[in-house]
This record gives structure tokens, sequence and C-alpha cells, in this order.
């Protein structure tokens, strides 16, 4: 058995970048609704674009490459638990704790990327309740808990092993 790192390289870092980012940024174009026709140019617009052409010819693929695959399938795990706490829709709890795991996995791949999640999810939050039209306390409450409380939290759970002495 002859260890051929090129291979090893392409099967760990390369294979899931690629799977993830076909897959989030399909999954997002669809829940956004656009035609089946802005598919590939979102997926072309989203992995050949300047910024992760450095990232990934500097070799940084193994974090922040795959933080950044992940980017659309956090935006969209958030950006339908808004919009089913607008509907009042069941099983919000669960779709919040995924969204908090989902977001732990992206701090733990990159923080910027992370920073950038949270500000997406929180302008998006922000658009969704000023256009929304019924500024009710509770409704807003119900945003920031399950929106941002809720996945900030399991985030700090998981990720407080490093989190709390850099804290102290």
């Amino acid at each position: 058995f002859r260890y051929n790192a090129p291979l090893v390289e392409r099967i760990v870092w390369w294979l899931p970048f690629l799977i993830l980012s076909f897959f989030s940024t399909i999954k997002l174009s669809h829940y956004l609704s656009l035609s089946k026709k802005i598919y590939p140019l979102s997926l072309l617009l989203f992995l050949v674009n300047t910024y992760i052409l450095m990232i990934i010819s500097g070799g940084q693929i193994a974090g922040i490459g795959l933080a950044y695959s992940m980017l659309p399938l956090s935006s969209y795990y958030f950006i339908r638990l808004t919009d089913e706490l607008k509907d009042n829709k069941k099983r919000i709890l669960s779709k919040s704790l995924v969204a908090g795991l989902i977001l732990s996995l992206q701090l733990m791949l990159d923080m910027r990327i992370f920073y950038i999640g949270i500000l997406l999810i929180f302008f998006y939050s922000l658009v969704s309740i000023l256009t929304g039209g019924n500024f009710a306390y509770k409704k807003i409450a119900k945003v920031v808990v399950y929106t941002f409380l809720i996945p900030l939290l399991i985030t700090f759970a998981i990720h407080s092993y490093w989190i709390i002495p850099l804290l102290i």
C-alpha cells in the first residue's frame, strides 16, 4: 500500500467541498424559487468567484473552503426558519436546533465565515420583521429566540471548551 497524498487530499477535502457546494447552492436556489435555468448560473457564481478561487488556490480548502460551502446551507435553514416563524408552523424548535448545529459546524471550520453567516441571518431577519407589517413584540421576541438565541446557545454549548477559557 502506497500513500498518495494528492489522492487523499482530493477525497478528504475537495470532494466534500464540491458536493456540499453543489447541494447547498441548489437547495437555497430552489427555496428562493429561482428558475431551474438559474441553478447552473448560481452554482457557477458561487464556485467561480475571485474570493473562493483565491482561497482554494492558496491551499485553504480544509477550513475556509468547507465553511464557505456550508454558507448557503446555513442560510437556507435560517431563512426557512424565519419564514416558518411568520407562518406559525409547527416543529420550529427542532428546526432551530438543526440550524444551531449547522452554525456550530461552520464556526468549527472558520470563524470569519461564521460571522458573515450571522450578519446575513441578522439582516434577513431584520428585513423580514420590517416588511412583515406586524410589529407585535410577541412575534419579534419569537424571531429573536428561535432564530438567534437557541442556535447561538447551542453553538456556545458545543464550543464552550475553548470559548470559556478564552473569555477568562
